[in-house]
C-alpha cells in the first residue's frame, strides 16, 4: 500500500493537465503574434526595404514594449526579430484600435493560463487527498498509467544472499563492560 508524495502528485498533475497547458501556450503564442504583427505594420515600408539590403546597419530586437491605452510598459517577446524603432528598443505607437486588439488576445491567454493553473492545483490536491496508489487507481483511473509499478521486496533486495552473509560472519568474542 504505497503512499503518494507531493513531488509525484505534482508530476502526475502536470501530465494530467497537459492538454490545458498546451492550449494556454498556444494562446500565448497568438498574443505575441498579434503584438509582433501590429509592430511590423507600423514599420515604414521604406525602412523594411532598406533593412533587407543593409541588415548590418540596423538594431534588431526580440521584444516589444507597450505603454499607454491600458498598458504600463509591458514587455512582450516578439515571434520574429523586429527592427528597433527607438535606438535599441521597440515601442508600439498605441491607439484605441490596436490596444483593444492586444488586450483581447492578452485576456484570452491570461484566462486560459489561470484555468490551467487552477486545474493543475486541483488535480494535485486530489491526488494528495487520495493518499494511496490504490485509492488513486480507484477514483482517478486517468492517473493509473502514471503511477509507478508495484514493487515487491524480492525485487528490492536479495534476502537469501543477505541471510547467507550474516550467518557466515567471523566469530568474535564480545566483552561486556561492567
Amino acid at each position: 500500500m504505497s503512499r503518494i508524495s507531493k513531488e509525484l502528485a505534482g508530476q502526475i498533475a502536470f501530465k494530467l493537465t497537459e492538454k490545458s497547458r498546451i492550449a494556454s501556450e498556444k494562446l500565448h503564442v497568438e498574443f505575441r503574434e498579434v503584438v509582433t504583427s501590429i509592430y511590423e505594420q507600423q514599420t515604414p515600408k521604406e525602412v523594411s526595404e532598406c533593412f533587407k539590403k543593409y541588415p548590418d546597419w540596423f538594431y534588431t530586437a526580440n521584444g516589444i514594449k507597450l505603454n499607454g491605452h491600458g498598458f504600463n510598459w509591458d514587455y512582450v517577446s516578439s515571434i520574429r526579430t523586429v527592427i528597433a524603432n527607438n535606438g535599441t528598443n521597440c515601442y508600439i505607437t498605441m491607439n484605441d484600435k490596436n490596444s483593444k486588439q492586444i488586450q483581447v488576445a492578452k485576456q484570452k491567454w491570461i484566462k486560459s493560463k489561470e484555468k490551467y493553473n487552477s486545474l493543475k492545483e486541483e488535480a494535485e490536491q486530489a491526488l494528495l487527498a487520495l493518499k494511496t496508489f490504490n485509492n488513486i487507481r480507484k477514483e482517478l483511473p486517468q492517473a493509473e498509467s502514471m503511477l509507478p509499478p508495484p514493487m515487491s521486496n524480492a525485487l528490492v533486495c536479495n534476502f537469501t544472499s543477505l541471510k547467507s552473509k550474516l550467518n557466515h560472519q567471523p566469530e568474535v568474542e564480545l566483552v561486556a563492560n561492567d
